[in-house]
């Protein structure tokens, strides 16, 4: 076979473009973002609490918000977008 039989075949058979496939589908994204979401409100549910003299014990740090509830949200914030990641693709039709 010679040089010009191959660029021939070349030219008679040109490449298939490729569709861009992206890493994340919607569903996916929707899980990584209440992720992020989950982990500012977490957040933002322990801020506060401290006192305003420096020679006063402010107990509001101690509440059921700020060790209960929050770090459930911190944690399950953590999560999602580990699950979000490993999340097997839908099938494309």
């Amino acid at each position: 076979m010679n040089k010009n039989d191959l660029n021939s075949t070349v030219k008679q058979n040109p490449p298939v473009a490729q569709k861009d496939i992206f890493l994340f589908d919607r569903r996916k994204y929707a899980v990584f973002i209440a992720g992020l979401l989950l982990l500012i409100v977490g957040f933002a549910l322990m801020m506060g609490g401290g006192a305003e003299n420096m020679d006063d014990f402010n107990p509001e740090i101690f509440g059921t918000q700020r060790i209960g509830i929050a770090p459930w949200f911190i944690f399950i914030g953590l999560v999602l977008p580990i699950v979000a990641i490993m999340m097997k693709a839908k099938d494309q039709k």
